[in-house]
């Protein structure tokens, strides 16, 4: 770790540091979720699916680059970007994937309903299935993983802590 003439400098230092390794444990908290998305969906068999499977869903876990926000926190954020996942229907008419009985988009649906297990996007109601739960799995690592993470990137740059 440098030398630091002022204060000021120091947690100029620190700050940096700091957004640093929340971007790689962020990126590692994105990849456990992408893991565990994965995993659950390779788990069950394709015709258990409402629709055909196209992956835009796994495919759109996506992450914010870690800043320091305003209240001088540091923050990442990990999200499904619905703007990866597109509506499809088959050439014969038939539902694909991530549109209504009528073809309507409903593609910012489809991380909710993945999410959750329950959709109303049929002329005859409710769909349902088992939910995927990569929120909630994620929620858990960061409990369990974060502090840990977080403690073992910052001795990887020579800043000691507990």
């Amino acid at each position: 770790m440098p030398t630091f003439r002022k204060l000021s400098d120091y947690y100029k230092y620190i700050t940096n540091e700091l957004i640093k390794v929340m971007d790689i444990v962020g990126e590692k908290a994105r990849n456990h979720m992408y893991d565990y998305v994965k995993k659950e969906m390779e788990s069950r068999p394709e015709n258990e699916d409402v629709y055909k499977r196209t992956w835009e869903y796994l495919n759109s876990i996506s992450r914010i680059k870690a800043t320091l926000a305003p209240d001088g926190s540091i923050e990442t954020m990990i999200y499904y970007n619905t703007d990866l996942i597109e509506p499809h229907i088959t050439t014969d008419g038939t539902l694909y994937a991530h549109a209504d009985d009528w073809g309507r988009d409903v593609s910012d649906m489809i991380p909710l309903w993945m999410e959750t297990g329950v959709s109303y996007i049929t002329s005859n109601g409710y769909r349902s299935h088992k939910p995927v739960g990569g929120i909630i799995d994620l929620e858990k690592w960061v409990k369990l993983n974060f502090k840990k993470e977080l403690i073992k990137e910052l001795k990887k740059k020579g800043i000691n802590c507990k």
